[in-house]
This record gives C-alpha cells, sequence and structure tokens, in this order.
C-alpha cells in the first residue's frame, strides 16, 4: 500500500498577506505595487536524488504550469535550513527574467517520506519583495511536519447539533468598495456600513458574502452551495459542532481559515470576529 503523504504545518496568519484559499493555497501581500504572492504547494511524491534535482531545476516542475519561471536573469543563491520533523529543505533565492521585467522569487522544498512540499514567494519587484519578507520569514520560522490528518466523521451528536444550527445568520460589517472616479488609483475606495451573512447547511456546510445569498427564486432553502464553493472558495466551507464551540472552516486549501463561536441558545446569535449575526427565518 502506498504510504501516506506527511502534512507541512504552518501558522496560516501571516503577517501582512490575506487570502490562504485553493490548490496551491495563495496569500496575497497587502500594501504592495505592483505586488507579491505566497504559494504553498501540500506534498507530493517525489524520487531522486533531493540536493541534485533541486540545484538543477529548482524544483520547478512542482511549481504550477503558469507559474514556472522561463529563464533566470542570475544564477541562484542556494542554502539549507532546518524544518523540524522533515528528513531535508533547501531555499533558492532567485531573479526570474520574465519577458524582460525582473520577478524576485524565494522558493524552499522540505522533503519528507520521499515526498515534497514547496513554498513560493513570488514578487513582481524588489521594493514588494523586500516590503513583505518579514512576513514570509515569520511563516517559514512556524513551519514543520506532521502527519496528515484523517477527517473523522461527525458523531450522532454532533449531526443533530449542526440541523439545529442550519440557517441563515445576518450582522452588520464592513465593506470595501472600490472607488467609482474614472480613473482613480487601482486599489482605492472606502469602507461602507453592510451586511454579512453566515448561511449554514443541515449538513454541515457554510457560505458567508456581503448583502443576501443570491439562491433561486430568492428563496434560500434553495441555496447551491457547491456551486458557491466553485465560484467563491475562500467563503465556503464546512463546519461541525466541538464541545461548546461550533467551528466554521473556510477556504480550503492547505491551511483553511478557522471561525469559531460558542454555541447559541435555540434560535439566538452566533458572534464570529467580535460581531454577532442574528438568525433570520428561512425565507
Amino acid at each position: 500500500m502506498a504510504q501516506p503523504l506527511p502534512a507541512l504545518n504552518f501558522n496560516p496568519k501571516i503577517p501582512g498577506f490575506q487570502g490562504g484559499s485553493g490548490e496551491p493555497s495563495s496569500w496575497l501581500a497587502e500594501n504592495t505595487y505592483p505586488g507579491a504572492v505566497l504559494y504553498v504547494y501540500a506534498f507530493r511524491s517525489f524520487s531522486g536524488d533531493f540536493a541534485v534535482q533541486f540545484r538543477q531545476t529548482l524544483l520547478r516542475e512542482f511549481i504550477q504550469k503558469d507559474l514556472q519561471e522561463l529563464r533566470l536573469a542570475a544564477s541562484p543563491s542556494i542554502g539549507a535550513m532546518q524544518v523540524p520533523g522533515a528528513d531535508a529543505a533547501l531555499y533558492a533565492r532567485f531573479v526570474e527574467d520574465y519577458w524582460g521585467t525582473p520577478r524576485h522569487r524565494l522558493r524552499v522544498a522540505v522533503l519528507a517520506t520521499k515526498a515534497v512540499a514547496i513554498v513560493d514567494y513570488v514578487a513582481h519587484d524588489a521594493d514588494s519583495f523586500q516590503h513583505s519578507i518579514n512576513g514570509v520569514t515569520e511563516m517559514l520560522k512556524s513551519m514543520s511536519v506532521g502527519a496528515q490528518q484523517v477527517a473523522k466523521s461527525p458523531t450522532a451528536q454532533q449531526t443533530a447539533a449542526a440541523k439545529s444550527l442550519a440557517g441563515l445568520y445576518l450582522g452588520s460589517a464592513l465593506q470595501f468598495v472600490p472607488s467609482p472616479v474614472l480613473g482613480a488609483p487601482t486599489g482605492s475606495g472606502s469602507w461602507m456600513p453592510g451586511t454579512r451573512f453566515y448561511l449554514l447547511s443541515s449538513d454541515g456546510k457554510v457560505h458567508r458574502g456581503y448583502g443576501l445569498p443570491k439562491a433561486p427564486g430568492g428563496d434560500i432553502r434553495r441555496f447551491d452551495f457547491e456551486k458557491a464553493k466553485l465560484e467563491d472558495p475562500q467563503n465556503s466551507g464546512e463546519f461541525v459542532v466541538e464541545g461548546a464551540r461550533v467551528i466554521l472552516r473556510l477556504g480550503g486549501g492547505i491551511a483553511p481559515e478557522a471561525v469559531s463561536s460558542k454555541l447559541p441558545a435555540p434560535g439566538g446569535a452566533l458572534e464570529f470576529y467580535g460581531t454577532l449575526y442574528k438568525r433570520q427565518p428561512l425565507q
């Protein structure tokens, strides 16, 4: 039987970054222009000489095709680092020649149990790279390798609790509204008061957004969670009742966002990030 792949553990709350969804999981650097992105690729099977192959190809074959570097502007700087639980870990600092434009990158490859995970930091210029490198460094310090956790089936009690929580929850929250002025700088806008929702299904699915959920005929009971997951994975996920709390895991990927609230009284409100979300009739 094939040996289970290990898991790359790290703190997903990366200073100066937001996001964390998708595959590879991606985090967008805040307050940078033209910007920088941190990608994390889960462990995949690997065979061969890890050190030799990394020095020859930087393991670009493990990178998503449209994100692979085509040519380097200079020889990369390569070194070793320590990652708890790993057999070996190497990093490369290099500059990619992206059709005449330099893109600055830092790539870390982690070897464990004949499998490799990749962390790839891509910045569109040197200033963006330096602006957010401290957050990347903190994330790398938090990394370790462990066993892949097997998802447990919910107990009958948890299933019953999830059904009792199913419903639409509304609360007040600020929403960023892009500037409508023609010619305004990219990313300009303002924060405006609005309504945010969390929609929980009786079978443990959750979706959040602003305004109200879009459902056929306006009937929230017909909301398509699978379609929402495809269109907006960062705000879709599952929830489970654990003890006296309800845990929401949104975004999927390697490190889903975890949101929790105390279990409310029947028909009561849930509290996420300090905001109360009141339960609404499903109509």
